[in-house]
């Protein structure tokens, strides 16, 4: 059993290896190049709608796609958690954060609508892409809340069972 586990674990952090030492880096450049494809979009319907695009709504959103291109490996399980701290102890920052969302929904330009999805799509993939590498080592966790109930149960029942009968199920070491 023991190795069995060792191996297991051997397993685990190759994959993790693999994962973020090869492929995770190259999805990572990938969405850092469709970043500055969006962030290049903006500008070239920034030069097409000037009168249309206010500098604020261009501004906000230039900034916030150049802060996904610099925190690309940081948008994770630890951001949204602290994201959410944050937002429920600072009424200032919710203010800003909706002052900044209701700027770029009342934007007149409906391709401002497309590039917004596109970025918070991009947001998604990095969000997974960077969360991934964590699934072989939350794979046996996720069984163990799936199973636990039923192995409770079992537990239960076994030890409910005569002597003799756990004796015959389960025989008890022999240096007892």
């Amino acid at each position: 059993m023991r190795e069995l586990l060792f191996i297991t674990l051997i397993a685990f952090a190759f994959i993790y290896f693999v994962y973020e030492g090869i492929l995770a880096p190259s999805l990572r450049a990938k969405l850092r190049l469709d970043l500055f494809a969006l962030r290049d979009e903006l500008r070239d319907l920034k030069i097409e709608h000037r009168a249309e695009l206010s500098d604020e709504v261009f501004r906000e959103l230039q900034t916030a796609i150049n802060g996904a291109v610099t925190r690309l490996n940081q948008i994770d399980l630890r951001l949204l958690r602290n994201t959410r701290l944050a937002f429920q102890n600072d009424e200032k920052l919710r203010k800003r954060v909706a002052r900044r969302i209701a700027i770029l929904e009342a934007c007149s330009v409906e391709e401002v609508r497309v590039i917004r999805d596109k970025y918070s799509d991009l947001l998604d993939n990095a969000l997974i892409i960077n969360t991934a590498g964590c699934i072989p080592y939350l794979v046996p966790v996720f069984f163990g809340f799936l199973f636990a109930e039923s192995a409770k149960t079992l537990i239960q029942k076994a030890f409910s069972l005569s002597e003799n009968d756990l004796n015959r199920i389960a025989p008890p070491p022999a240096f007892a």
